[in-house]
C-alpha cells in the first residue's frame, strides 16, 4: 500500500515538472523570437535614420550661425540677472511667511520684477541680433542695476528674517535658563525620592 502511495506521487511529481519544463521552454522560445523582432526593426529603423541623414545636404550643416561671443555674453547677463530676482523674490517671501517686519520689501519687489522682465525682454532682442549696438553697453549696465537691487533686497529680507529670530531665541534661551534654575532648586529641596 505504500508502494502504490509512493508511485502515486511520483508521477505527480513527474507530471509537474513536466509542466514546468514546458512553461519554461516556452517562455525561453517567446523571449528569443519577441528579441529577433526586435533587432529586425531596430535594423530596420537605423537604415531609415541613415537614409534621411544622407538626403541632408552637406552645405546646410556648415551654414548653420555659429553662436557669437556677445551673444553669450548678454545670454550670461540675462541669467545672472534673474538668478538674483528670483533670490530676492524667495527671500521677500520667506521673511513674509516667518511674520519679519518687511517695510516696503514687497512693493519694491514687484518693481525689480517689472525691471528685470523690461531688461530681459530687450537684452533678448539684442542678443538675437547681428550687430553690436551702442544699447548692449546700457542694457548690460541697467541689468547689473537690477542686479544689485535685488541682492540689496535680498540682504535686507534676510537682516529682517534674522532680527526676529534673534529676538524669539534670546527670549527662549532666557526662559529655559529659568525654568532649569527653578526645577534644579525644587530638586534640591525635594526629599521625597
Amino acid at each position: 500500500m505504500t508502494l502504490s502511495i509512493i508511485l502515486d506521487f511520483a508521477a505527480g511529481a513527474m507530471g509537474a515538472v513536466v509542466v514546468v519544463t514546458a512553461a519554461v521552454v516556452t517562455a525561453a522560445w517567446w523571449t528569443r523570437r519577441q528579441w529577433k523582432l526586435f533587432k529586425r526593426r531596430l535594423i530596420v529603423r537605423s537604415r531609415d535614420w541613415a537614409l534621411q541623414a544622407s538626403e541632408v545636404p552637406m552645405a546646410w550643416l556648415f551654414s548653420t550661425p555659429t553662436i557669437s561671443r556677445r551673444s553669450l555674453s548678454l545670454g550670461s547677463t540675462r541669467m545672472r540677472m534673474t538668478r538674483s530676482v528670483a533670490s530676492a523674490v524667495h527671500a521677500v517671501e520667506m521673511s513674509k511667511r516667518s511674520g519679519a517686519s518687511n517695510g516696503d520689501l514687497e512693493s519694491l519687489t514687484r518693481r525689480l520684477v517689472k525691471a528685470r522682465t523690461d531688461i530681459d525682454r530687450s537684452l533678448r532682442v539684442a542678443q538675437r541680433s547681428s550687430e553690436n549696438g551702442p544699447a548692449d553697453r546700457l542694457l548690460v549696465e541697467q541689468a547689473g542695476a537690477v542686479t544689485r537691487s535685488a541682492k540689496q533686497i535680498e540682504r535686507a529680507a534676510s537682516i529682517s528674517m534674522a532680527r526676529d529670530h534673534q529676538i524669539t531665541t534670546s527670549g527662549l534661551s532666557r526662559d529655559v535658563e529659568l525654568e532649569h534654575e527653578a526645577i534644579s532648586a525644587t530638586a534640591l529641596f525635594d526629599t521625597t525620592y
